[in-house]
């Protein structure tokens, strides 16, 4: 089982507004990561609104706060910074292989997300942490029961973000196909 599958086992019957220090404690559990410092930013939210620093790859921050940091861009609102944070948070579970650990694979991931596969392992780390996120902030339980209402326009996209505290644009990602299919992937 996967340390994904472990943190999202957890979470499966959980409440939809998850405190993101619940799974940030789930993953320094399932992880043995000690400690994690959020740090908030004047990024420019247009071009980056986090990053995830491993002290491993020796970034001046992490070094300073002798820890794992995530920087958050300071001009997200709650829900954005929410759904950033978790996001940012998955990359903890990635192997020295799918970090980006340089301006180099940092750019290559920018030019290749948008792009046809194959992927770097950097690219494909992003698009799973995405799915992750995803994953871990709208709970199975919660899922199902907002499918159907979602089906029967008994609930719109603003009111399921309202209540799993997530951005709208993300909400229909929700009920795409590929959400229970990557969810499944990724809890193997």
């Amino acid at each position: 089982m996967s340390l994904y599958a472990q943190i999202h086992a957890r979470f499966v019957d959980a409440d939809p507004r998850i405190s993101r220090n619940e799974i940030r404690k789930a993953v320094s559990e399932a992880t043995g990561v000690p400690s994690l410092q959020p740090i908030i930013e004047g990024l420019n939210p247009a071009i980056c609104m986090g990053y995830y620093l491993s002290p491993r790859a020796g970034h001046r921050l992490a070094q300073q706060f002798g820890r794992h940091v995530i920087v958050l861009a300071r001009d997200l609102n709650r829900c954005w910074q929410r759904f950033v944070f978790v996001k940012e948070l998955m990359h903890v579970l990635d192997g020295s292989a799918e970090s980006t650990d340089s301006g180099d694979k940092f750019e290559a991931v920018l030019n290749e997300i948008n792009g046809p596969s194959p992927w770097s392992e950097q690219t494909t780390s992003e698009v799973n942490a995405f799915w992750m996120a995803l994953g871990l902030l709208c709970p199975m339980k919660v899922h199902a029961e907002l499918r159907r209402q979602r089906s029967r326009n008994h609930v719109g996209d603003y009111a399921i973000a309202l209540r799993l505290q997530i951005p709208e644009v993300y909400v229909p990602r929700l009920f795409e196909p590929r959400f229970e299919d990557y969810i499944r992937r990724l809890t193997k």
